[in-house]
């Protein structure tokens, strides 16, 4: 399987802009869901770790509500890139308006940020989940091997290396932040507090440029011509097929039947023996 899906230069394009589209959304789930507690409470120390797990929590449950309510409103769009097209600009701007907001210690501004950014990321991440099945619908027996690949290295590459870049991007901020500046402003204080945010801001401009780069071959609501053709032709193919089927086994059984009426068939009939 992994050979057929390499072996296409289409399914190559696919599955790199698979790739680049998800580097966003799982960078932002692993930030958002398991960086910001312990950043909150071990390395920037403004609350306590239950209070920032218990922070945590609420914004779970509201990414959940968000994230029912974003997969229903996709089916309503004509594409499915429509909904995450939107999405997507709110998680370049949204994290790191985040990080700024960490900057107040207020609980209030923290707890906003997050709830900005998961609402965002449920508006990508609400229709993501059937947007990668149907990007191979051009071959639907590669399905499960893209989406598996894709969504696999996506996450290991972008996601699971998250909280070490955002970390060391973290102390890099507070290398370049100099405390005794005399003129402070937004760009010599704000912004070097930023570059964990603005690094997946950037790979939310690569998702963006991805999703013009998938050729999506399903359109949501009434599906795209070709697909359809296709479907009629199967469907027409496979009623007559099922018709043939009826009229050969019709066919034999009037043959069979004409059998034995020409022999006189009696169900007593034994073969003679052989000796």
């Amino acid at each position: 399987a992994i050979y057929d899906l390499m072996s296409s230069p289409f399914q190559r394009r696919q599955l790199a802009g698979m790739i680049g589209i998800l580097s966003s959304t799982t960078s932002t789930f692993y930030i958002l869901f398991l960086f910001c507690p312990v950043f909150l409470s071990e390395v920037k120390g403004v609350m306590t770790q239950t209070e920032a797990d218990s922070m945590n929590i609420a914004v779970v449950g509201m990414y959940i509500v968000f994230l029912l309510l974003c997969g229903q409103t996709s089916d309503k769009f004509e594409h499915r890139r429509d909904l995450i097209c939107i999405g997507l600009p709110g998680i370049i701007v949204a994290c790191p308006v985040m990080f700024s907001m960490f900057e107040t210690g207020s609980y209030v501004g923290i707890f906003l940020g997050q709830i900005i950014l998961c609402f965002c990321l449920a508006l990508v991440t609400g229709g993501m989940a059937a947007m990668e099945v149907e990007l191979w619908m051009a071959d639907p027996t590669l399905s499960f091997t893209g989406v598996a690949v894709g969504h696999n290295v996506a996450a290991t590459l972008f996601g699971g290396t998250m909280p070490l870049l955002a970390t060391g991007l973290y102390y890099q901020s507070v290398v370049l932040v100099d405390k005794n500046e005399m003129h402070p402003n937004f760009f010599n204080t704000l912004v070097p507090q930023m570059l964990p945010g603005l690094y997946v801001s950037f790979l939310g401009l690569i998702s963006l440029f991805c999703v013009y780069v998938v050729k999506h071959p399903h359109d949501v609501r009434t599906g795209s011509r070709k697909l359809q053709a296709a479907v009629l032709e199967e469907n027409r193919k496979f009623k007559e097929r099922t018709t043939k089927k009826k009229k050969r086994r019709k066919k034999l059984e009037a043959q069979l039947q004409n059998m034995d009426a020409g022999t006189g068939y009696n169900e007593n009939y034994q073969p003679p023996a052989i000796t």
